[in-house]
Parts: C-alpha cells; sequence; structure tokens
C-alpha cells in the first residue's frame, strides 16, 4: 500500500514472455497490475518461438550429467559479441536464467534432461526446450510458457486487456499517464514496456535497421504482425534513447516462400560471389545468416547438382538431418526445387563453366571450389571447414543449379531502448527515467550483430520481465 492508502499500480504494456513475467512478479510483489496487449491474444513472439531457454549450471544440466558454469556462460556471451555488450547486462542475464529455469518448473513447465541440446556455438548442451500444455496459444514449447504464465497471472489477480493499444505516455506528478487508441486515458504508477521488436514496420525498420531493407521485397518478418515498435516511441518520447543501431538477425533464404528452413541440406555448398567457399553450410542460424551478410553484395548461391535434385528430401537423413524423429519444413524438396527450375528462379546449366557465366563469377575459382569438395566428398571429410559428413554428395552429374541465396527473413531486432541492469529506462545521459522499465526485444544490450545461441531471446525477455515487474511494483 502506498503512503494514502490506495494499493500500488503497475500498467504492463505488451503481453509476451517479458511483459507476462513483470506483470506476474508485479502482482506477487503486491500491485495492482494490469496488462494490456494490442494483439486478440496474448502471447507475442515467445508464444511463436520453441521456447527454448538458455541457461547455464542448471539443475537440469546437472541430472543430465552435464557440467557447465555461469562464468563460462558469461564468457561466451562476452566472446561471441567481441566484448561489445555491457557487462552488467550479461552478469544479469546469466544470474537470472539459471533462476528462471527453476521459477517455469514452479509454473508447471517442464525441462526433460535428455532434450538439452546445444542452442549455439557453445560446447555444452545449453538450450533447455519446455515441454507442457500449449493451452492452444501457439504451435510449441514457447507457447508452453506462456500458457503456464497466463495462468499464473489470472489466478494472481491480474487485470488482462487484449485488443488495447496504447499510443502515448506522459509523465504526471503521480507516475504515468498512457492514451489508448480509442481516447481512454489509464493511469498507473509505474509502467513496463514490453511491446516486443520493430520487424513489421517497414519504417521502423528503414530508420533503426537498413541491413533489414537493403533486399527489398525479398525481406519479411517472422514475428507477430503488430511487433511495430511502439514501445521504442513510446520509450523515446519520454526521453529515452535507442543503441544498438542496425541490428538483428537475419536468416538466410531462397525466397521461394514464407518457409522458416529449420535445416540447410548437407548437399548444398555455397559460394560467395567470388566462386569461393566461406562457411560449413550447415552451421548454426545463429551465424550463418550474418556470414552470408558479411559477404560481397550480402549474398551467395547454393549449388548442387542433377543427383542431389533427384533425392532431396526424399530420404529421412535429409528431412531430419539431425535425428529430432519430426520432418522438418523445408524451401529443399524435391517438388517445390523442380518448379523454382520451371519458373527460372534456379539457375541450370550444362557444365560448371556455363554456370559461372551465368552467375558471373570467376571459372577457375568455382571449378577450384568444386574439385576440392569432390575430392573432399570421396575421402569423407571436409577439409576446409569440417561440416559433418551428412550424405555428403558431389557435384559431378549435370546439369548443375544455383539458388540466390540472401539474409533477408527478419528473425528479430537488436536496435532498442537503452535500460540497466534493474531494467530501467535510461536517457542519453545514462540516467534512470522515473517510472519507466522495459524488458524483451524491445530493450538493447544483450545481443550485439551475431544471435548468441537459440533461446537468448527467450531467456533475455523472462529475465528482465521478471526484474521490471519487481522494481515497477516498487515505485507502483
Amino acid at each position: 500500500m502506498t503512503a494514502n492508502g490506495t494499493q500500488r499500480r503497475v500498467l504492463v504494456i505488451g503481453g509476451g514472455g517479458a511483459g507476462l513475467s513483470a506483470a506476474l512478479e508485479a502482482r506477487k510483489a503486491g500491485a495492482e497490475v494490469m496488462l494490456v496487449d494490442t494483439a486478440q491474444q496474448v502471447g507475442g513472439a515467445t508464444a511463436l518461438s520453441g521456447g527454448i531457454v538458455y541457461a547455464a549450471d542448471t539443475d537440469v544440466q546437472k541430472q543430465a550429467g552435464v557440467s557447465d558454469t555461469k562464468e563460462e556462460l558469461f564468457a561466451y556471451y562476452m566472446t561471441i559479441s567481441h566484448y561489445r555488450l555491457e557487462p552488467r547486462l550479461i552478469r544479469t542475464l546469466v544470474e537470472g536464467s539459471q533462476e528462471v529455469v527453476g521459477w517455469l518448473k514452479g509454473y508447471g513447465v517442464t525441462f526433460d534432461p535428455k532434450g538439452l541440446y546445444i542452442a549455439g556455438l557453445e560446447t555444452r548442451p545449453r538450450g533447455h526446450k519446455p515441454t507442457g500444455e500449449t493451452g492452444g496459444l501457439g504451435p510449441a514449447g514457447g507457447a508452453v510458457i506462456v500458457n503456464a504464465l497466463l495462468k499464473a497471472a489470472k489466478a494472481a489477480g491480474v487485470t488482462i486487456r487484449e485488443n488495447t493499444r496504447i499510443v502515448a505516455l506522459s509523465q504526471t506528478t503521480s507516475g504515468i499517464d498512457a492514451r489508448t487508441e480509442g481516447g481512454e486515458s489509464i493511469s498507473a504508477g509505474a509502467v513496463v514496456l514490453a511491446t516486443g521488436g520493430f520487424g513489421a514496420s517497414p519504417e521502423m525498420l528503414a530508420r533503426f535497421y537498413p541491413d533489414a531493407t537493403k533486399h527489398g521485397e525479398w525481406h519479411w518478418y517472422m514475428g507477430p504482425p503488430d511487433n511495430k515498435g511502439d514501445g521504442i516511441t513510446m520509450g523515446l518520447s519520454l526521453g529515452g534513447v535507442v543503441v544498438n543501431q542496425n541490428a538483428g538477425c537475419l536468416v538466410e533464404t531462397p525466397n521461394f516462400q514464407k518457409v522458416i528452413d529449420a535445416f540447410t541440406p548437407p548437399w548444398l555448398v555455397f559460394v560467395n560471389l567470388q566462386g569461393k567457399r566461406f562457411i560449413n553450410e550447415m552451421a548454426s542460424y545463429c551465424v550463418l545468416g550474418s556470414a552470408i551478410a558479411s559477404q560481397p553484395g550480402s549474398r551467395c548461391y547454393a549449388i548442387f547438382d542433377n543427383a542431389a535434385l533427384s533425392i532431396a528430401t526424399e530420404d529421412p537423413k535429409f528431412t531430419d538431418p539431425y535425428g529430432l524423429g519430426v520432418a522438418l519444413a523445408s524451401n529443399w524438396t524435391s517438388d517445390i526445387l523442380q518448379k523454382q527450375i520451371r519458373d527460372r528462379r534456379i539457375i541450370q546449366a550444362a557444365s560448371l563453366e556455363d554456370l559461372a557465366s551465368a552467375l558471373k563469377v570467376p571459372v577457375e575459382n568455382l571449378k577450384q571450389t568444386v574439385q576440392l569438395w569432390n575430392d573432399d566428398v570421396s575421402q569423407g571429410q571436409d577439409s576446409t571447414f569440417e561440416k559433418p559428413p551428412i550424405m555428403m554428395l558431389p557435384i559431378s552429374q549435370p546439369p548443375y543449379f544455383a539458388v540466390d541465396m540472401r539474409p533477408a527473413i527478419i528473425g528479430m531486432t537488436f536496435t532498442g531502448l537503452q535500460i540497466d541492469q534493474n531494467a530501467k529506462l535510461l536517457d542519453g545521459t545514462g540516467k534512470p527515467i522515473p517510472n519507466v522499465y522495459a524488458a524483451g526485444e524491445l530493450a538493447a544490450g544483450v545481443e550485439d550483430r551475431i544471435y548468441p545461441a537459440g533461446g537468448t531471446s527467450v531467456a533475455t525477455a523472462l529475465v528482465f520481465g521478471r526484474i521490471a515487474g519487481i522494481n515497477a511494483a516498487k515505485k507502483g
């Protein structure tokens, strides 16, 4: 209770993982909490995700016999970002992600130790896959988390309003005043901004993430259509600042259809505009898109031959190369490839010389690249990039094919509002703005130019959402 006897009030804007975590923790801390979301159903990007929580030194790891430490995870985050991230935020994330795993278990989310997997470039499994009831809120583990937190928030007495868009915030003598699109005023002692990123806003992308617009109509956003940067706009209006400009996660695509390839077929060989390989084609999506973006023209070609085309994804080793026990969506099935060839969206040539000419790449470079690859296939190992020898096929049976590949699917945005380790919104001088907190994708600072690992975004949303809710309740 406040000094005048009224209950503390916290307004949470956005109902994804960050918003639900904030609302639940603020309510548990004794505040009166209202959560509003623009969408018809809360869940945000979290509900659409696999829900992986990236964490170290957890009980789940210990049950699986995995030895890991938070210090090693901290070092991993800092190293992969070339030390461009704020250590105070990463320390907070590392400590909090360990706690989040147990916190979620307390709300009925389970993590099977056998489901742990390597989710990034680490040497030990840190990807914690949630299982449980999705409540119809999404396709996978992210919906499990949302369902559990939504049930807990409702049971705790959080007021949830969907189909409600907040368009303006202003400071008042008693806290914050929010205005809805319909002109309604909502007052609170503190506000938590948790509206997600801005991948669905062409205007915001052009302003803050121009690399996500360079390939024009190739680009599309895999997240919620309501993620248009509302929280960033409101944060700026209150004196906040945007940091980590022009950063996000772009996923490679052949632009055949709006499908996110869960894997890159092992029989593809990527060459840049110089006709040279530059990466293990089965590398994690965390780095593959950025590796292609760094090549000349921010693109590459995926090449293969008629032998690969004839069996493309018909074999379980193609549809499920990692042994997950499920056939994954793909742009690389035989029927899709054949259609793209007929539509002339795949370049076809009778010889490598003709293929090089069509691609406008140096002939000798391409021939040498293919020869080295074929030699490696015969030896059963990739001598250059050490791609796992899963169905390595030679490129030797004409006709030869090339597919234009570009990092164009917008996975998430890393540009966002600057916060501190307490999830407080900061102004241009680094001073906290009273009564305003931010968490989730709209808050920058835990990713730089490379997405560290699958599960980082979910862990970040939950960790800083919890912190924002607890601290907002103190001020609200």
